[in-house]
């Protein structure tokens, strides 16, 4: 009949689909084989499709995971997320210098930085790669010199005191004060930037709420490792008009 024939058919389907998945954990799983990178250091327990993706997730505080694999495996670690897809963690000086300063253009950007950045920050310095680079690189030198950025570095050091102010006044004597390093490093930046750049202070360091700031923080919210946004990393999840996407795009045309 008609329905048996769907029924076969959805199947049939169903299982090319399941084995073209299962090739393509296995692929992911045995290429780290006869890779170097299988020498550095990894957590322990993770899921076969999902990697360490719910141990970040299930931890609430930013960075609090990575801190705890930083002292089970060192400085260095990898670690893997949705599909099997491969993170490498540096916290070493020296790695980190070879990584940013050394040799910045044998590292590129993970592509999903790309895939959200670029729709809200354009195909500039901060995203582009190797010749496109250095030539915008060459282009900026001029504005990059120390006597212009010399006098850029009061608005640096008075910003950074105006949050060392605030972290104070917050503090109880003879308590720890717990601050969201992630959260404040976000509202300094904004500040900075909209100081230097547009000589317009978004006091948020200062809790204040602004719509032209409100709208970077939804638009970097993206970034955030949380399932909402690792969903919406694929697709076609990335195209629909889900509420995070919306807000998301809202966002990007009120900063343009």
């Amino acid at each position: 009949s008609t329905m048996s024939m769907i029924a076969s058919k959805c199947t049939q389907i169903f299982v090319y689909a399941s084995a073209l998945f299962g090739l393509f954990v296995f692929y992911n799983k045995a290429k780290r084989w006869f890779s170097p990178l299988r020498l550095i250091p990894s957590p322990a327990k993770q899921s076969w499709i999902f990697g360490h993706l719910f141990h970040v997730l299930g931890v609430g505080k930013t960075g609090e995971v990575h801190g705890m694999w930083l002292k089970e495996c060192g400085n260095v670690l990898s670690y893997n997320m949705f599909f099997l897809g491969h993170r490498i963690m540096v916290c070493d000086l020296d790695a980190a210098k070879h990584i940013l300063v050394t040799s910045v253009f044998n590292y590129v950007k993970p592509a999903y930085i790309e895939l959200f950045m670029k729709k809200l920050l354009g195909q500039g310095i901060l995203l582009v790669e190797g010749e496109v680079h250095a030539r915008q690189r060459t282009l900026l030198s001029d504005a990059f010199k120390y006597e212009n950025l010399a006098r850029l570095s009061p608005i640096f050091s008075e910003q950074a005191a105006k949050l060392a102010q605030i972290w104070s006044r917050d503090a109880t004597p003879g308590r720890a004060l717990e601050v969201d390093i992630v959260a404040a490093m976000h509202n300094l930046s904004l500040d900075i930037i909209g100081l230097a750049g547009f000589s317009h202070d978004f006091n948020a360091c200062d809790g204040a709420q602004t719509q032209l700031g409100d709208a970077y923080v939804q638009a970097l919210s993206c970034m955030t490792i949380n399932l909402a946004n690792t969903l919406n990393a694929l697709w076609p999840f990335r195209v629909l008009p889900t509420p995070p996407v919306l807000r998301r795009r809202r966002a990007e045309r009120r900063i343009r």
